[in-house]
């Protein structure tokens, strides 16, 4: 497949679409983490894998340099107990908008948490998300 090229104004426009849908809704947008590989794109995670639920703030993150800087309210209680593998990112009304791969501190994924092992009933939070 051939490469495509954007401009830097159509990719900030993007991605400043992208954190408003995250943003809409009558609630704020959430990062749930998941423990087991993801499913295809907006599928069904499988059952009982939900280690975290992080509150994003809002707005939901900045855009500058090209890419979305995605930032949580704070830490999250765990519900489950597992090594971070995966995001999903939905917005205020719990629409699936992104998935992206998840790990801890020195992974270089594009969501990192504050542990790679997480334990139900401990605390977790985003270290850093960036979404490009």
């Amino acid at each position: 497949m051939a490469a495509v090229d954007i401009s830097t104004a159509l990719n900030e426009a993007r991605l400043t679409a992208t954190r408003d849908y995250l943003d809409s809704g009558t609630s704020s947008a959430k990062l749930q983490i998941y423990a087991t590989p993801r499913p295809t794109p907006g599928g069904a995670p499988s059952p009982g894998t939900l280690l975290v639920e992080l509150i994003l703030t809002e707005p939901c993150g900045t855009v500058a340099g090209g890419v979305l800087t995605v930032t949580a309210v704070g830490e999250a209680t765990a519900v489950g107990s597992g090594t971070p593998v995966w995001g999903r990112f939905v917005n205020g009304s719990g629409a699936w908008v992104i998935d992206a791969d998840a790990g801890g501190p020195g992974s270089n994924q594009p969501i990192v948490l504050s542990d790679t092992s997480v334990l139900a009933g401990g605390k977790l939070s985003l270290l850093s998300c960036v979404l490009g």
